[in-house]
């Protein structure tokens, strides 16, 4: 249940009604004469819903509820004829009081009704048989109403631990399959080199095959420890160890470390723009992200970058064929890779490491006809030179 929404429907209808109820009254033949004490706490009341609707929207507040129980009230005390039409809205505002905070102070409320109710119905009526029906009937249905929302809110309350719970389940359930994904993927990626190993050792004892087994060996024993070193990264936890960085010197340190392939580079960042993070862990996020992009790239590759609510906002764009439409959700999955010599970790250990740095990495089509790789960082403490 979305108290808010409800609540907010809540101002709304009531400043309609009370807006519609002013209209009605104005345009009666002499209205002003006749009912210009009742014009005058509808005029008042339309001001403050209005107030309320607008000024006072964040949170729920009690006061709402009361000013509701007053101001019928008032209706009701300066034209007591409509008493029996107008006593059924004092229920909505119990109603929802108890059903959106679950308060049992709204018996309070119910109690205050009540008191009012009857002081009215007294002052009119008199200590009649029909005055003790009437108030008997509404203090009752008030009470019963109030019980009824905070039996109702109770219920919804539960219902929403119980689904609460059923997500956590859920997202647990989630978590095991994923690992029982990876781990199926990171045997099966282990497979392929073991077997030829296996193979290799199965014929080196021969004398012809010995010189091309030794090289099967040492290669294929090095695809091992580089799937293994890229795992074990994968499984380690960001570096802690935070510190002032510029963005434009980090990119410009990867650009020095790796290889381009004789592609272009064109770069738009501003010198000011900084973020308080882990350069080890950050550097990792975006040596990977940089790299995938001229190893896909045709020519060249954009990188550019802004400042927005907090945020440095990282595009890193290539001219190459760009990502297939069905890939989009698994290019961040552990061991996903169209590449023959990739292992398929560095964009999920580049996803991972971004969210616990507080961040998140988005793919887009780029304009120049490739992939376009969104890098949003926290500025963090930072705040530049």
């Amino acid at each position: 249940m979305d108290t808010k929404n409800i609540y907010i429907a809540y101002k709304i209808s009531r400043l309609v009604f009370a807006f519609l109820l002013l209209s009605f009254f104005i345009f009666l033949p002499d209205s002003y004469q006749k009912h210009k004490d009742l014009i005058f706490i509808l005029v008042i009341y339309n001001l403050v819903a209005v107030a309320s609707l607008f000024f006072l929207i964040k949170k729920i507040s009690v006061v709402d509820f009361y000013l509701d129980v007053v101001f019928i009230s008032a209706v009701l005390y300066v034209n007591y004829i409509y008493l029996n039409y107008l006593a059924i809205l004092f229920l909505f505002p119990i109603l929802l009081y108890a059903l959106l905070t679950g308060r049992k102070d709204s018996y309070i409320l119910s109690a205050i009704t009540s008191i009012l109710y009857g002081y009215i119905s007294y002052k009119y009526e008199g200590l009649t048989l029909q005055y003790f029906v009437n108030i008997t009937l509404i203090i009752c249905s008030l009470f019963i109403i109030n019980y009824a929302g905070l039996s109702l809110y109770n219920r919804i309350k539960e219902q929403k631990k119980y689904i609460s719970m059923l997500e956590k389940e859920k997202k647990k359930n989630e978590v095991f399959q994923r690992l029982y994904r990876i781990s199926a993927d990171f045997a099966h990626e282990l497979r392929n080199p073991m077997t030829s190993l296996l193979a290799a050792v199965e014929l080196i004892d021969k004398p012809e095959h010995k010189d091309k087994m030794v090289e099967i060996i040492k290669l294929e024993g090095k695809r091992i420890e580089k799937i293994l070193n890229t795992f074990l990264t994968f499984s380690r936890p960001v570096d802690k160890n935070f510190s002032e960085i510029s963005i434009k010197r980090l990119v410009e340190e990867i650009l020095y470390e790796i290889d381009r392939n004789g592609k272009s580079i064109t770069m738009k960042l501003d010198k000011y723009l900084y973020t308080y993070s882990s350069k080890e862990s950050l550097k990792l996020v975006l040596k990977n992200i940089i790299q995938n992009a001229f190893q896909w790239a045709k020519k060249s590759v954009v990188i550019s970058a802004m400042q927005k609510d907090g945020y440095i906002v990282l595009n890193i764009e290539d001219d190459g064929k760009g990502i297939e439409q069905e890939d989009y959700e698994k290019i961040f999955e552990p061991f996903f890779t169209k590449r023959q010599e990739g292992t398929g970790l560095g964009l999920a250990i580049a996803k991972k490491y971004i969210i616990e740095l507080g961040g998140d990495i988005k793919v887009e089509k780029s304009k120049l006809g490739g992939a376009k790789f969104v890098v949003i960082i926290p500025v963090g403490e930072g705040n530049g030179k």
